[in-house]
């Protein structure tokens, strides 16, 4: 019978040459080269590179549920003929929306009590300068080691985007010391999966996961994108590239922090098939 349209991959996007790419490693603290998630059996899909924020829960479940959970392979004794049987998908995503969500995710780390080893292992500081109104799992965090007690908790647009601010110059002194706020260019060209993957877009993951498991004979389930909190929440935290590129004709702090983005995610910006026309 006829093909299942709905079955086509999307298009693929491409990424520079990662190889001419330099880092300041000593910037870089993020030590596994080789993410991925390759089921054993039960698919002939792979994740990899793996990319925090950029769509890898959504593909890894959908991994793990067209192979039964097969246990992951051993990349470390595993052949590469072995890896030949894989196609290996990886997801990319805007930079500094990625940028953003690590931010965003960090911070609710920090609300669950979740960073105090990098905290004290690199010191730390940017959580205890500008304290915003979080009532986000704040009973949890009234538990914690690390409280924000360097200001009285306030919360508005200058004060989010001062916290932000605070974060991004810690970020710039200390170096990328979380995966999730880690450039995707890194992450990339220090995988060892990278040349064999084929890249798409964070908005083509419904139909990534639906030819996964339509591979394995299996219906696809029902994908729930994470939505990201925010003030409604009690995430006064929350910031997006949308807003900051909206508030930086008026607003100081909002122009500072697309132009330290730009500066920290030079390399994104050059290296990702994504238009920033705010770091030219």
């Amino acid at each position: 019978g006829g093909r299942d349209e709905s079955l086509k991959f999307p298009p693929s996007i491409s990424v520079c040459d990662v190889t001419a790419l330099s880092f300041d490693e000593e910037k870089m603290v993020l030590t596994s080269q080789s993410m991925t998630h390759i089921p054993s059996n039960g698919t002939k899909y792979a994740y990899g590179p793996w990319i925090a924020k950029s769509g890898s829960t959504a593909l890894i479940d959908s991994l793990k549920y067209a192979s039964d959970n097969a246990s992951p392979l051993n990349i470390e004794t595993a052949s590469e003929e072995i890896f030949d049987q894989y196609r290996f998908l990886s997801i990319l995503r805007h930079p500094m929306d990625r940028a953003l969500a690590g931010f965003h995710q960090i911070e609710v780390f920090w609300l669950m009590n979740w960073v105090d080893d990098p905290i004290d292992r690199l010191g730390l500081t940017w959580y205890n300068k500008t304290c915003l109104n979080s009532t986000w799992a704040s009973e949890t965090k009234a538990k914690g080691k690390y409280q924000c007690t360097g200001s009285k908790p306030h919360t508005s647009t200058q004060r989010r985007l001062r916290r932000l601010n605070n974060f991004l110059d810690e970020l710039e002194e200390k170096g990328f010391w979380d995966e999730h706020i880690t450039p995707i260019s890194y992450i990339i060209s220090s995988n060892k999966f990278n040349s064999r993957a084929r890249y798409f877009d964070i908005k083509d993951i419904d139909q990534l996961t639906k030819i996964i498991a339509t591979s394995a004979g299996k219906v696809k389930k029902r994908h729930s994108p994470m939505a990201r909190g925010d003030s409604a929440q009690g995430m006064d935290f929350a910031v997006t590239w949308k807003e900051l590129v909206t508030l930086s004709p008026d607003q100081e702090l909002a122009h500072l922090a697309i132009e330290k983005l730009c500066r920290l995610y030079h390399s994104d910006v050059t290296c990702l098939p994504y238009d920033v026309p705010e770091c030219r």
